[in-house]
Order: structure tokens, then C-alpha cells, then sequence
């Protein structure tokens, strides 16, 4: 430390200070220096001027406080006088403070709720090792682009000429029946090949997974437990590992348990080694199992997809018949199971940011009119000295304590909605049970606040910041007015929340639309108080051969006593039940090659028919009707002559205008191509729901062409659902041994169908009435504020010979343009961003001219009723209370 730089930092000092007293605290410093430098040496001098140097600035920064005390700089003291002032006028207005705060809370909520959902669905890790490098295997048409499940053959040809991926599995829906207390239950299973875990890197729990000699025919059955089962079926026994079970295909070893976030390909009960079947050379063209690959060390997706897309082009070389126009293609596994349900978050969190936005607007143009309120105190308190930033940190207190408990009231709002949503969601969506409000998620809230406080806040500060003393006391009544410039900063932000509710409403009034369109559709049956009951019985059923119990006595025992059961009026039977989920029911799809009497085609064209093996009563229990000949009778049996029936599409298809009666089908089944003459034709029904277009469909009677899937189909006179036990205990009755695999009303499956649809609709529809609303209340409160304002010129107006309707239709007009404006706007962005619905909707263009028209009158109709009650304020005024007001 020098003299020299003392001399500098006076530049520290206050100016005012520094040119007053700056040279005399030089010379002091000097003087005291020369008194004392004779006893220090060089450290001496240095420890003395750092003294002085540090006495400077401390006095300084002193002054300078006191200087920003007295003036109305921001300090931190003065910024919690700030904080105390706001609080206090808060409680002293609590309809103010009420609103702003569940306005903010509202809108804080409904984001943090929804990125709750993004945060479980898409930004968790996925609870395999190493993740982002793991891709599904899918069967690709090169003609179509569609994609489908893969056979076991070419999966197994894949892995052994692929060099990029370093382990590749196949999973096989599968199931194995338990003898449980003398009956049998299903436990839902994967059989998986050798590999599968290791392609997921993951490990069990407990015990192990499967070694590598336990994937070979003939080295006995081995079964790893998920996680639920191992918790629900057996108490979370450690102890059955390595325990035996009895199920219908003999003894299994428990020899693991999975974690509890394991869950590939879906929410199964377990997982078995699958060994290499007889049939798997002859099957290559099966598209039902998943596979599943690790990218090799080093290798990236696209060296892997050229390497499998090479590997494809030698298989359809090799097996032109079984694998024609088929490819390999490698999807990443998050994308695999998440790609359907990100685009619809993503549009409800942009739903909710736009609930948000007009949240903030709503509360700006609140706090700009309470401003506006208080301008002469602003403006006085600025002509006595108070700086901007003083001005902007008082105006700022009160919008970060309405932002923090409008926060804390959105966490808690958020903690509302996860429930919600995991109570209503449909139960496909993944991960929705572990949504939670966890570090990630409250993080979101607080930046949520902070966003909320930025842009409430801000505008209004800044706005208030700069009083104009003549505005202030010369632009309105007793200086009860904000001014112009604040009456059209407020307007546009009305303007603005209009605008974004347009958006949201034509987005939810797409989905309803839709919606509506698919609920029009006819099924082609009947699913009110119909149950579905689903078992698997094929070859090797007979338990015990002494009792004689065959499939066909099983059959025909169960329906006589579901008949005898209490308020069922019809049972039949079906292989493949349309409107089957492939969750409680699985759908059971067949389809084979046929032609008709008469055709000259050459081997390997014939076309593709959907067919299901269903009892004479089948057509009457499901109310599908028989548009021409007659439905099966019981002279069809395996003695009667060969016959089918055909659906409407198949005749329009493959018949045309020929009388579909008596023509007769060589239809290959079991390999066995057996002529069949069509003795009916049935309506049209819809196999995979609503949305679902109908397809070509054949039908045998079950006793000519046996079927080990058999569902059970009961229409019942009351409730469906309360028929469950009581069906169920007809099967067993029959054979305890039978496992149900599952039951469910067609009501509900069809409902499964919706679900996502349903959900959808659902929550954007409740954040489009919640913009609604808060843009007619920011309506109402500005054109309420307008009529304040202006009681003087309206009372001059009426003391003039104003008539009461005139004025009521100018207050009309001003809500009128602010809401017409704000429709023009949102129809034009609704223009622009709803092209992003189209893959939610169903026959529904994005820009629908009569959804897009019905929700601009609906909004307008909604602004013209939030103007209504300030217009009748204005029509009943008073002009003489009115003249004295001014």
C-alpha cells in the first residue's frame, strides 16, 4: 500500500463528500504518516497504509448506506421495511391478496402437476444398466413402414451375425397356471431367450436370473418372480427361492425376484428361460414376441441399424416367402416406451404454461390497477427523492410475497393433482404410479414462482416505478387513476389472456370434437351387460384321462351352469372377442389365406381373412345382427357339412355384387384347406374399439373347428361386473384345475380403449375453463376499474341527457373490442399450433372452420357477460353523486 493509492480509493467516497472533505483527510493521513514512519521500516509502511486504505473504504461504503437510507436507495434494511409495508397492506386488503394468490397458485400448480408426469415419464432414468444404449428389435414392412412384432428365428439370426450389438433377446408372451389352494391361477409370464437380461443389465433382486444352461431343452423349468408377485403371492418370503411350484406344465424352481422397477416388455407376474422350439424354424414370418438388443462397446445406433439392415437384405434372400418386404428396425427402448405418450405431455405442459402466462397477466393487470390506485402516493414519493430502484424494491415486496404463498399453495395444489392424475390416468401410461412431488418436481415450483414473480411483477414495477406527478394528480379523479399509459398496458395484457384461452379452448374443443365423432361410431355389437371371462385350453387339457373331462364336455358343462346362474339371460363362446385389450383379455388375432370357388390364383396370393371359432348363440348374446341367411344352428357340428359365415366388409371385399349365400371358401386352417359354403352374413363390428376400422372376418362353429382360446361371453339382465365370482365358480366347478386368465365387462374394455383419449380431453378441457375464467375476470376487473375511473365523465354524460342504454353500449363496446381483439389473435395462433393435434385427433381436421367459429362466440359471449355488470354500474350512475365525486 502507497500514499498514491489511499489517494485513489477517495474516489469511493460519495461525490458530494469527496470534493468537500477529500483533500483534508489526504493531508491528515500524510501528517499521522510522517509522526510515526520514523520507527517502521519497509513492512511497517506497507501494514500502515493498509490500515488507512481499510478505514477509507469502510467509511465509504457508511456513507453511502446512509446516503441510500436517506434518499430511498435500495438497501437490504430498507428492502425488508418494504417487505413488512406489503405485508401489512395485504391482510388490510384480503379480496386482493385472496385472489392474486390462488390465481398464481392455480396456475403454479397446474404446470408443477403436469412436469410432475414429464419428470416420472421422460426425464427418470430408465432402472437398467447403462440405459441409453439398450434398443427394441421390431419387424419393419418395407412396403408399409408399419412395424410389429419379430419371430424368434430371425432374432436368433440377427444375434449371431450382428457385431454392433452385443446381446440380442426375444420375449414371448406366455403363461403358466399355479395350483393354488386346489384351484388354479394364472401367473402372467414372459418366456425369455438366453441373453435377455444381459441385454438390459439387470440383475435380480434376489436370487439370480437364469444361467446359461437352463436356456436348453430338457434342463427342467426354472422361473424368476417380478417383484408384485413376489410381494402379493408369497409375502415377500425370501424363502421361496429355490422352492417348487406346481403348475399345469409340471414343477418350476424359483430361483430369483426382480427389482421392483423392472417391468420389460410390460407389467408381467414372471419370467421363464425359453429354449429353442421345434416350431421356431417354421414360424419365421410370427410377428407376436418383442427383442430386445445392447448396442456393442463402441458402436453407435446407426453403425447398428446398417449392420441389421444388411442382415435383413440376406434373410428376405434366403426366405423370400416368410420375409417378404421385412426389415429390422432398432429403436431406442426409451423411445420405444414412451414415444406415444410424449407428444401429448408435452402439449399439456404447454396447455399449463399458457394457464400460467394468463395467471401472470391476471395478475399484473391486478397489481397495475391497484397501482394505479396509489399513483399519487408514488408520485409524491418520488417528487420528495425516492429513487427508481427505491420505487421498484417497494412495488417488488409486494409481488414476491403474493408470488411465495401463491408458490406454496401451487406445491400444495400439485400434491392434489398427482393423486388426481394417478386416479383418473389411464393405467397404460407408463410410470404414472410413480409420479411424486420430489426434489425435481418442487425445484419446478420454485422456478415456476420465480417466472410467475418475473413476469407479474415486473412490468407492473417498472411501470410504477417512473410516476408522472402531473399524469398522477391531472389525468383522473382525486388521482385515482393509473393514467393512459397504464390503462393500455393493462388492456393489452387482457388482450393477451384472451388470446391464449382461444388457443387452449379450440385445442380441448379439437379433442371433444373428435371425441364425439369416435363415440358416433357404431360398434356392430352390443356391450352393455355383456362379461367376458377368457381361459386357454389347448392340446394336453384333459388332466385326468379316467374322468373323461375333454374340451368339448368342459365346454359344454361350463355354459349350462353360467345359464342356470341368477340374472344371465344368454352365454356364448368366441376365440377372439372384439374389443379385446390384450390387457385383461387378450385378443386373440387369426388370420388365414383363402379363395373362392372359382378363382385362378397362383400360390401365395390368396387373400388374408380374420377369422374366430364362436358357438351358435354367439351372434344373439352380442346382439350382432345376421343381415342375410341364418346364423349357426346345432346341427353344425362335426358331422353336419362344413359351413362359415362372413362379415359385411367381406363380402364388400372379396364378393362384390355376387350373392354371398351359397358360395363356397377353401379356407386353410391347421394346414388343412377345407372347402366351407357361407350359409350367413353378419354386420360388421369394429375388433379393436372405436377407432377401429372393420376388417374382413369369417367365422366357424366352434365344434367343427375347436379352439383352445374360449372366452365366455354372459349377457346379464342386472349388473354385469357382479357376475365375475359367480361365472368363475362355473369353470371351476367343471375343473378346478382351469385357470381364468382374465374377466371383464366389454364396457370396460372398451373404456380401456378410450382411456388415454378420455384423459386427455379431460385435462386440457379443465385448463381451457380455467383460462377462460381467469381471462373473464381480468375482462371484468379492467372494464370494472374503467367505470371507476371515468364516474366523473360518465356522471357529465348523464347530467348532459346521456341515456342509460347509451352508456351501458359504450362499456359493452370497450369489452367488446378487448375481447374481439384478443379472439382474432387467438385464432390465429389456435391456426398455427393446433396442426400439433393431429395425431390426437380422429377424422377431425386441426383447423376445423365450425369448432374454430363455436369457440370464438362462446369466448365472446363469456367476455360480454364479464362486461355485463360493470355496464349496468355505468347505465345506474348517479351523475349528481358522481359530479361531487370528482
Amino acid at each position: 500500500m502507497t500514499p498514491g493509492l489511499y489517494r485513489a480509493l477517495l474516489r469511493l467516497l460519495p461525490r458530494g463528500f469527496r470534493e468537500e472533505y477529500g483533500d483534508e483527510m489526504c493531508r491528515v493521513a500524510e501528517e499521522h504518516w510522517r509522526a510515526v514512519r520514523g520507527g517502521t521500516g519497509w513492512w511497517g509502511a506497507k501494514l500502515f497504509w493498509a490500515r488507512q486504505s481499510a478505514a477509507l473504504v469502510r467509511e465509504a461504503a457508511r456513507l453511502h448506506r446512509r446516503e441510500h437510507t436517506t434518499t430511498g436507495g435500495v438497501t437490504m434494511d430498507g428492502f425488508r421495511q418494504d417487505l413488512g409495508q406489503a405485508l401489512r397492506a395485504l391482510i388490510h386488503r384480503p379480496g386482493f391478496s385472496l385472489i392474486t394468490v390462488a390465481t398464481l397458485g392455480l396456475g403454479i400448480g397446474a404446470t408443477t402437476t403436469i412436469f410432475s408426469a414429464i419428470s416420472a415419464v421422460l426425464l427418470t432414468p430408465l432402472p437398467y444398466g447403462d440405459g441409453e444404449r439398450i434398443v427394441t428389435v421390431v419387424r419393419k414392412d418395407l412396403a408399409s413402414g408399419e412395424r410389429d412384432g419379430v419371430s424368434a428365428e430371425n432374432v436368433r439370426d440377427l444375434a449371431e451375425a450382428a457385431e454392433r450389438l452385443s446381446s440380442v433377446a426375444v420375449a414371448e408372451p406366455w403363461s403358466v397356471d399355479m395350483r393354488l389352494e386346489g384351484r388354479a391361477e394364472v401367473l402372467r409370464t414372459w418366456a425369455v431367450s438366453h441373453g435377455f437380461f444381459d441385454a438390459l443389465g439387470v440383475e435380480a433382486s434376489v436370487g439370480r436370473t437364469f444361467l446359461p444352461g437352463e436356456y436348453q431343452q430338457g434342463t427342467g423349468d426354472v422361473l424368476v418372480l417380478s417383484h408384485a408377485s413376489w410381494v402379493t403371492r408369497f409375502g415377500a418370503d425370501p424363502g421361496v427361492i429355490g422352492s417348487s411350484l406346481l403348475t399345469d406344465a409340471g414343477l418350476v424352481t424359483v430361483v430369483g425376484v426382480m427389482p421392483a422397477d423392472f417391468r420389460y416388455p410390460d407389467a408381467a407376474g414372471a419370467w421363464m428361460a425359453r429354449p429353442p422350439r421345434p416350431w421356431d424354424s417354421e414360424g419365421r414370418a410370427a410377428s407376436f414376441m418383442d427383442a430386445v438388443g445392447r448396442l456393442a462397446p463402441g458402436a453407435s445406433l446407426e453403425e447398428a441399424q446398417a449392420e441389421a439392415d444388411r442382415i435383413a437384405t440376406s434373410l428376405r434372400e434366403a426366405y423370400p416367402e416368410a420375409n417378404a418386404d421385412m426389415g429390422f428396425e432398432l429403436v431406442p427402448l426409451r423411445e420405444y416406451l414412451f414415444g406415444d405418450v410424449r407428444t401429448p405431455l408435452l402439449l399439456l405442459m404447454a396447455a399449463v404454461g399458457i394457464v400460467l402466462l394468463i395467471a401472470c397477466a391476471n395478475v399484473a393487470g391486478l397489481v397495475l390497477a391497484r397501482g394505479a390506485q396509489r399513483g399519487r402516493e408514488y408520485a409524491l414519493r418520488g417528487a420528495l427523492g425516492a429513487s427508481t430502484g427505491r420505487l421498484i424494491s417497494h412495488v417488488t415486496a409486494e409481488s414476491l410475497l403474493l408470488t411465495a404463498v401463491g408458490g406454496a399453495v401451487g406445491v400444495g395444489i400439485t400434491l392434489l393433482g398427482v393423486r388426481a392424475i394417478q386416479a383418473l390416468g389411464p393405467d397404460h401410461l407408463p410410470r404414472i404410479d410413480g409420479m411424486r412431488v420430489d426434489g425435481a418436481v418442487l425445484l419446478f415450483a420454485v422456478l415456476a414462482a420465480g417466472l410467475s414473480a418475473i413476469l407479474s411483477g415486473l412490468a407492473p414495477s417498472l411501470r410504477l416505478s417512473r410516476p408522472d406527478l402531473r399524469d398522477a394528480l391531472g389525468d383522473g379523479s382525486r388521482g385515482a387513476t393509473g393514467g393512459t399509459k397504464a390503462s393500455r398496458m393493462r388492456a393489452r395484457l387482457v388482450v393477451t389472456e384472451v388470446a391464449a384461452a382461444v388457443v387452449l379452448l379450440v385445442g380441448a374443443g379439437l379433442l371433444l370434437r373428435s371425441f364425439t365423432v369416435i363415440l358416433d361410431k357404431e360398434l356392430g355389437f352390443e356391450p352393455r351387460d355383456r362379461l367376458a371371462l377368457q381361459v386357454f385350453a389347448y392340446d394336453g387339457y384333459v388332466t385326468d384321462p379316467s374322468e373323461g373331462l375333454t374340451r368339448g364336455v368342459f365346454v359344454d358343462q361350463v355354459l349350462e351352469r353360467m345359464e342356470a346362474i341368477p340374472g344371465v339371460t344368454g352365454t356364448a363362446i368366441t376365440s377372439n372377442l372384439p374389443g379385446a385389450t390384450d390387457g385383461t383379455v387378450a385378443s386373440i388375432e387369426i388370420e388365414v389365406p383363402f379363395t373362392v370357388e372359382g378363382w385362378a390364383l397362383h400360390p401365395g396370393q390368396e387373400p388374408l381373412v380374420s377369422v374366430s371359432q364362436v358357438t351358435p348363440r354367439y351372434f344373439d348374446v352380442m346382439g350382432i345382427d345376421v343381415v342375410r341367411g341364418r346364423a349357426f344352428q346345432s346341427g353344425d357340428n362335426p358331422d353336419g357339412a362344413p359351413v362359415i359365415m362372413v362379415n359385411e366388409t367381406f363380402v364388400r371385399r372379396h364378393l362384390g355384387d355376387v350373392d354371398p349365400l351359397g358360395e363356397r371358401l377353401t379356407v386353410e386352417f391347421g394346414g388343412q384347406p377345407v372347402p366351407r359354403e357361407i350359409v350367413g352374413v353378419v354386420r360388421d363390428t369394429r375388433p379393436l374399439g372405436h377407432t377401429s376400422a372393420p376388417i374382413p372376418e369369417a367365422y366357424f362353429p366352434l365344434s367343427q373347428i375347436p379352439s383352445g382360446s374360449l372366452t365366455f361371453v354372459l349377457r346379464a339382465a342386472t349388473d354385469a361386473a357382479t357376475m365375475v365370482q359367480p361365472a368363475s365358480e362355473a369353470i371351476w366347478a367343471v375343473n378346478p384345475g382351469q385357470a381364468v386368465w382374465g374377466a371383464a365387462t366389454l364396457e370396460a374394455l372398451l373404456s380401456d380403449w378410450l382411456s388415454e383419449r378420455r384423459f386427455n380431453l379431460f385435462l386440457l378441457s379443465t385448463f381451457s375453463a380455467v383460462a377462460l375464467a381467469l381471462a373473464a375476470v381480468g375482462i371484468y376487473g379492467l372494464i370494472s376499474f374503467s367505470v371507476h375511473r371515468r364516474l366523473g365523465e360518465l356522471g357529465i354524460r348523464r347530467a348532459l341527457g346521456g341515456q342509460a342504454g347509451d352508456l351501458m353500449g359504450m362499456v359493452l363496446a370497450e369489452g367488446a373490442k378487448l375481447a374481439g381483439t384478443g379472439v382474432v389473435i387467438g385464432l390465429a395462433g389456435a391456426y398455427y399450433l393446433s396442426r400439433f393435434l393431429r395425431g390426437m385427433l380422429f377424422e377431425i381436421e386441426p383447423t376445423d372452420p365450425a369448432t374454430f367459429v363455436t369457440l370464438a362466440v362462446v369466448v365472446l359471449a363469456t367476455a360480454a357477460l364479464a362486461t355485463f355488470i360493470p355496464a349496468i354500474r355505468a347505465m345506474r350512475v348517479d351523475p349528481v353523486a358522481a359530479l361531487r365525486s370528482e
